[in-house]
């Protein structure tokens, strides 16, 4: 959440055109939060990025929004549409803030329409509170406003309640860094250990920046889930920490699904997936997640990859073809990759993304000395390199004239003799695996 568009329907006069280039002087000023990657000048539509390595396996990841009186009210339709047409099942209201000049602390004049609104959408719905504390007691008094807006609303508050803890007015790096890393974490844990006592889940919002130099993350990671806010502009945050959320954008814009807003702070919401091999007496084994049996799909586990057919047994002893390559499998039911393998019999090679190769071929006669590589089987594709006659190379696929090389990359295997206009080699095989 940005500070500047969280505060802003609180203003008046200058609010919407002034007040938000001071704030983000005095943000950047301030080095309390200076996302990942900001650059100067319009800001991007930024709807979605790639995703941090660790969450690529083993976690289920939603698309989630948090909101404010800043979006204004969201209807039920349009929270439909989010969720049906842009894949949005989570969002988190702000359902109050305390004032920048002085510890007032009030609701948010829409909190209790988006949250109806979102619920009654089948949306998943969380809440925060955007703090101003400077002190434990002051935290304590932002929980218990947080607990006595949500009263009504418990049953319908599913997800985490967030300290949304970053620099405001009275708020800011300056103070934060004379009151100490202990002392801050302190005021952070007091109002999550409030909410919980409340019933609710506890969670903490802050910057990358503000949880790496003004708190004791470790402490706070061990305790609470954490909510990090990293803007990116497209690209995988580097934040090392576990994160049950991500806010990877504070432009996301969402055209008829969601008007009465310019833009919507994005987030990505991480769930750990609970999985067990099940064994059974004849030796195979399926994997069960979360109460369903996985089928026709890989699975990467510990960093090493399986397949599980279209009855969920994973495949063993076996060489398969999955789609348009195929593949080896041990006795485990690991693929191979890298590897000379004998399999029934047969001996068969693996590229080191386990595809099974077919020939080792040498380039011989190429037209001007070489055969460009490229991204697809025709010349329209891009170049991507090239193999120059004497080149040798693996391939595991071919498709008319064009091989596909380990790398993903495509030679023509024939050209036009100039002088004849009929096709000839210009590969030759040197060796073969069977197929």
């Amino acid at each position: 959440m940005s500070s500047t568009r969280k505060t802003m329907d609180r203003r008046t006069g200058l609010g919407r055109r002034v007040l938000p280039l001071l704030i983000a002087m005095v943000m950047v000023l301030s080095l309390g939060f200076v996302p990942q990657g900001q650059s100067h000048g319009a800001i991007p539509t930024v709807n979605s990025a790639k995703l941090p390595t660790k969450y690529k396996t083993g976690y289920t990841v939603y698309k989630c929004i948090d909101i404010s009186a800043w979006q204004g009210v969201i209807t039920k339709s349009q929270f439909k549409k989010l969720k049906k047409e842009k894949g949005i099942t989570h969002v988190i209201v702000r359902v109050g803030y305390t004032k920048w000049a002085s510890f007032l602390r009030f609701k948010d004049k829409y909190y209790k329409q988006n949250i109806d609104n979102a619920y009654a959408a089948g949306m998943k719905v969380g809440a925060y509170y955007y703090s101003q504390a400077k002190s434990v007691s002051e935290a304590k008094a932002e929980a218990r406003k947080t607990i006595k807006l949500l009263a009504d609303y418990k049953k319908k508050i599913t997800l985490p309640v967030a300290f949304d803890w970053e620099w405001g007015g009275r708020l800011n790096a300056s103070w934060a860094k004379k009151n100490g890393k202990a002392a801050n974490t302190k005021i952070c844990q007091a109002y999550c250990d409030k909410i919980k006592s409340a019933g609710y889940k506890p969670m903490i919002y802050a910057s990358s920046s503000v949880l790496v130099n003004y708190l004791d993350r470790d402490t706070l990671h061990s305790k609470y889930k954490i909510w990090v806010a990293a803007w990116t502009y497209g690209k995988a945050t580097t934040y090392s920490k576990p994160m049950y959320m991500w806010q990877f954008s504070d432009s996301g814009r969402f055209g008829k699904a969601l008007t009465n807003t310019d833009r919507v702070d994005v987030n990505y919401l991480f769930v750990k997936k609970n999985g067990k091999w099940v064994a059974y007496s004849d030796g195979r084994y399926r994997y069960l997640q979360d109460g369903v049996y996985l089928t026709s799909q890989w699975l990467t586990l510990n960093g090493k990859k399986y397949y599980l057919d279209k009855n969920g047994y994973r495949l063993q002893d076996a060489y398969q073809k999955i789609g348009s390559y195929s593949y080896g499998f041990d006795g485990e039911g690991v693929m191979y990759k890298s590897k000379t393998v004998t399999i029934a019999g047969n001996t068969y090679k693996f590229a080191k993304n386990g595809r099974s190769i077919q020939y080792k071929m040498r380039v011989t006669d190429a037209d001007g000395g070489y055969l460009n590589r490229r991204s697809g089987p025709g010349s329209s594709y891009a170049k991507q390199g090239k193999y120059v006659n004497g080149d040798t190379f693996y391939v595991v696929r071919t498709k008319g004239d064009w091989v596909q090389d380990t790398d993903g990359y495509w030679c023509v295997s024939q050209e036009k003799d100039k002088s004849t206009g009929e096709k000839k080699p210009c590969l030759e095989i040197i060796k073969s695996w069977p197929q």
